[in-house]
């Protein structure tokens, strides 16, 4: 349930490196209000879901959220939440490097799993909009990152088009968290803030582990419990 995030990327993975930088020419790299998501991260999250099988992508950051990406293929929808941390040095284990995260993907739940086709999420006015705001600088001119399997163009960067294929990519969304076939996954990425050696370590103690990380089991044995209880799988991503 808990992963190492990937440091060495293979030849495989490479590949995809370099088909994610051409999808992304023109453009500046993934930004958070806290630090820079580079297009490796985009690689890491693909290969995750067997890029070859992804077919859409939606950057769904900002304001009220239902993630801050959508990845889906079509045997699978994830909801991606991520928090980069600021840690100086190595980070421990804290239940408070885990909870704005967590608490952001349980209370999505309801979007992920409904079978309520018009439920959209809170920020939709917003998702035809540039990337993180409107007059940012610099900033993604379309949070459709991929769709049909392909990248989204839209040259002229007309409003209509773009609010158009939304309504098409909530529709498919839709379809697919309605669908029994269709598995459901929360993925929780957690960079420079959570490290699974020091948790793993604090476990192994018992009742002389550090308060901090008895607190951070709680949490993800609540969350991991709700998740399973709406048939989503739970993963976390974090430091080793």
């Amino acid at each position: 349930m808990i992963y190492v995030h990937v440091h060495h990327i293979t030849d495989r993975v490479g590949a995809k490196r370099k088909a994610v930088s051409a999808s992304t020419q023109g453009e500046v790299p993934f930004t958070t209000n806290d630090s820079p998501i580079n297009e490796m991260w985009v690689v890491v999250i693909c290969e995750r879901i067997r890029a070859d099988n992804l077919d859409l992508m939606l950057c769904a950051d900002m304001g009220t959220e239902p993630a801050d990406f959508i990845l889906s293929s079509p045997d699978k929808l994830v909801f991606v939440h991520v928090k980069c941390g600021g840690a100086q040095h190595r980070p421990e284990s804290s239940a408070g490097a885990l909870a704005e995260v967590g608490g952001q993907a349980i209370k999505n739940l309801e979007i992920l799993t409904t079978m309520r086709r018009d439920l959209k999420p809170g920020n939709w006015s917003i998702m035809s909009s540039h990337w993180p705001k409107p007059a940012s600088v610099p900033a993604l001119h379309e949070r459709i990152r991929l769709v049909d399997g392909k990248r989204f163009t839209n040259v002229g960067q007309a409003e209509e088009v773009r609010e158009n294929k939304l309504v098409d990519i909530w529709n498919m969304i839709a379809d697919r968290r309605a669908s029994p076939a269709v598995s459901k996954e929360i993925w929780m990425i957690v960079g420079n803030a959570f490290s699974r050696n020091h948790f793993e370590t604090q476990l192994r103690r018992g009742r002389a582990a550090a308060s901090e990380s008895l607190q951070a089991f709680q949490l993800i044995d609540s969350w991991q419990s709700t998740a399973a209880n709406n048939d989503v799988a739970l993963k976390i991503f974090v430091s080793p």
